[in-house]
């Protein structure tokens, strides 16, 4: 175990409480009553890691990166797609998480970022091809509920396939094969 000091502590405490409190922002653009926080949608997005990740994917590493993915936001805040440029965007999350990292004594969280990021390993391309399909499930279960004015399966179902045919690749398979399925 690293080493924890009570500074240490404090930080954690504080940031898992912020995590818990940010509500994702497209939810709130489309005014979903009671929309989801950051913290639950990586804990979804890592369940959905521990149950779907194929045989040829390293599960421990995705559930890493899928509970990792979205830590910067608790200082750079959840900005809706095309809210600022991308390179802007990146760097105010790379220097969040460095900022977390120092905070939580946790170096780890600068390697977990990067590669998810990158885009450069097969478990960090499954993650994302989950976190496209989550907001599909999440959007189908938000109709069911009638927690948003209008309905959203279709544009969070859209968005992921048009996501996922420009992103080709073998990780994306299952992503693809769930939406046909909640489709049909």
């Amino acid at each position: 175990m690293p080493q924890t000091s009570k500074d240490n502590l404090l930080n954690l405490i504080n940031f898992l409480g912020r995590f818990k409190d940010l509500k994702r922002s497209g939810w709130l653009a489309r005014k979903v009553s009671s929309p989801e926080s950051d913290a639950e949608h990586s804990f979804s997005l890592a369940f959905q890691a521990l149950l779907l990740t194929p045989s040829y994917l390293d599960r421990c590493r995705c559930i890493e990166l899928a509970l990792a993915h979205d830590i910067a936001e608790v200082y750079s805040g959840d900005m809706l797609p095309g809210e600022i440029d991308a390179a802007e965007k990146h760097q105010k999350e790379r220097e969040a998480v460095c900022r977390l990292s120092k905070e939580l004594n946790a170096p780890t969280l600068i390697e977990l970022f990067d590669e998810y990021e990158n885009q450069e390993t097969p478990e960090s391309r499954f993650i994302k091809s989950l976190d496209k399909l989550d907001n599909v499930l999440l959007a189908h279960y938000y109709d069911a509920c009638h927690r948003a004015p209008q309905p959203l399966f279709e544009e969070f179902s859209n968005g992921a396939k048009k996501y996922l045919k420009n992103h080709p690749q073998k990780e994306n398979e299952t992503a693809v094969n769930i939406i046909k399925i909640l489709e049909q």
